[in-house]
């Protein structure tokens, strides 16, 4: 079965039954196709569909969102940040229509140059310096970040 169906069917069954207050969405992107371990075959498009989904409707329900980012498997640290990044785009387009404001993101894909700046801890198990795991999140988080160096 398609991952986006059987959850969108499944989270809006949850939804009904529990009316939850606070929903804590662990936004893993182990889904992803790329990933080493997930296999679901998700693209980086699919993923911002999900967590776009989740959250509206979890809050059409009522319910307040925490979202986190977690899992995803891949030596590329630059595609691994950008699949994280799905979130906080798919996050901020639905606080931006909720107030009457248009979507700054959408789908990857739409080639808009925005940057959404994230401050990252440091991240001494990649051997990397904090500033540069940052920069490649920011860089991450641009549709066009061919003119980043």
């Amino acid at each position: 079965a398609d991952y986006l169906a059987v959850l969108e069917r499944t989270l809006e069954k949850v939804l009904a039954r529990v009316r939850p207050q606070l929903v804590i969405f662990d936004a893993g992107v182990d889904q992803h196709a790329a990933d080493r371990l997930g296999h679901l075959e998700l693209s980086d498009s699919g993923l911002y569909h999900r967590e776009r989904h989740v959250i509206q409707r979890c809050r059409a329900a009522g319910a307040a969102v925490a979202c986190v980012i977690g899992g995803g498997y891949d030596r590329d640290i630059e595609a691994l940040a950008w699949r994280h990044s799905q979130l906080h785009r798919a996050a901020l387009d639905v606080w931006r229509e909720a107030h009457g404001q248009p979507a700054l993101f959408g789908p990857p894909g739409l080639n808009l140059p925005t940057v959404l700046l994230t401050v990252l801890p440091s991240a001494p198990e990649r051997k990397r310096p904090p500033s540069r795991v940052a920069g490649v999140f920011v860089q991450a988080c641009r549709q066009d970040s061919s003119d980043i160096t």
